[in-house]
């Protein structure tokens, strides 16, 4: 079966059949120190004619490879072509799939209405202009609206997800704080500043006692967290649904719009949150695992 064969090299060396993609692509290679799949910059793009016939091999498991017969795949012997594979070898595979990533329906989240009515709700004066200002800054960065359809709207899910999670709210238009392991906050940086949202991370020294009946313990911990302290990210929050304040005392729910999007949107929310909320998978013996536990009583998934 003739086809068009494309590779993209990334900087560690790896490199991932892929159609239709450019230059400018983000890609995926396997960390084989890490374990793990991270995104890479395609450095070169190799594309040829291939005139063979295409290998479909089938796991133990059943997922599928479409592949040319020279093309490298991950064993636990090392990289292998693949028309040197048989019965028996252990191909290196990822064990998540993904969701379907289909058109969202156009609908709008927020809009410049609901931005003055949070700010509103929030007590922001005009004082010195500040509402204003803060439309101005929201529309320089084109979030004085907000649609279903927005290539913004992923990295605001997720940024959600990881607010309700490991973040808090205060009150007001006080600042938004987020706290977590350093290198995941840089990644959450990374984002923020994708969406032209200032943010700096704080790391500090944090000296604990804990009495109980056997005895008092005493440890030293590094506090990692990041600030964002922009008041129109405050007020695009409160007008998403975010609630504010003390969440362990208060009942609150999901906002009802993000329900109402397609799955990967959902998906983006809710491995965020589950991200910082679910407990890790634990084994006892070696070989069964506990299973993931919940625990919010205060806000309802549905």
């Amino acid at each position: 079966m003739p086809s068009s064969i494309t590779r993209v090299y990334t900087e560690d060396g790896n490199w991932k059949r892929i159609t239709g993609i450019t230059g400018s692509d983000t890609t995926l290679s396997f960390d084989v120190q890490g374990k793990s799949t991270i995104k890479t910059e395609p450095i070169l793009i190799l594309k040829k004619k291939q005139n063979d016939i295409l290998l479909k091999i089938t796991t133990k498991f059943g997922r599928e490879l479409l592949v040319t017969k020279d093309h490298p795949l991950l064993t636990d012997s090392g990289m292998v072509d693949a028309g040197l594979v048989s019965i028996g070898t252990n191909l290196v595979s990822h064990g998540f799939e993904g969701l379907e990533c289909l058109e969202p329906t156009e609908d709008v989240v927020y809009n410049v209405k609901d931005l003055n009515k949070a700010m509103d709700e929030l007590g922001m004066s005009d004082v010195g202009n500040a509402r204003a200002q803060v439309l101005k800054h929201l529309g320089s960065l084109g979030l004085t609206e907000l649609k279903t359809t927005s290539n913004k709207l992923p990295r605001i899910l997720k940024l959600l997800g990881i607010i309700l999670s490991d973040g808090t709210v205060p009150q007001g238009s006080k600042y938004v704080s987020i706290y977590g392991k350093l290198e995941d906050l840089k990644s959450i940086k990374n984002d923020l500043n994708w969406l032209g949202i200032n943010s700096i991370i704080i790391s500090r020294q944090r000296h604990h006692k804990i009495n109980s009946h056997y005895g008092e313990a005493a440890f030293q911990s590094v506090e990692h967290s990041i600030k964002i302290s922009s008041r129109g990210f405050r007020v695009i929050l409160h007008a998403m649904g975010i609630p504010s304040g003390n969440r362990s005392a208060q009942r609150y729910r999901i906002p009802p719009w993000i329900k109402s999007l397609k799955a990967w949107q959902k998906r983006l929310f809710v491995a965020a949150y589950f991200g910082g909320e679910l407990t890790k998978p634990i084994s006892n013996n070696g070989y069964n695992f506990t299973m993931p536990h919940l625990v919010s009583a205060n806000w309802r998934l549905c």
